[in-house]
């Protein structure tokens, strides 16, 4: 199961397009940059940079626990 963090903005869009065509399972969680929620101390164990969107993936091929990337680039 992934969860795709981050606002409304063409960035955020591609990587959910991409899940929807292939038929993962994932949840959206929102993220208001405009607030600063990018800076909070639970998004940045995700994304040490801030950079939405980010992309974490709970249950790993090798089963170590959950896998996190931000998508930025």
């Amino acid at each position: 199961m992934f969860e795709l963090f981050g606002g409304q903005s063409p960035n955020v869009f591609k990587p959910l397009i991409l899940l929807e065509e292939l038929g993962v399972g994932y949840s959206r969680v929102p993220l208001d940059i405009l607030e600063g929620e990018q800076f909070s101390f639970e998004f940045l164990s995700i994304s040490p940079n801030n950079q939405v969107p980010a992309l974490v993936e709970h249950d790993p091929a090798d089963a170590q626990g959950p896998v996190s990337c931000d998508l930025s680039r």
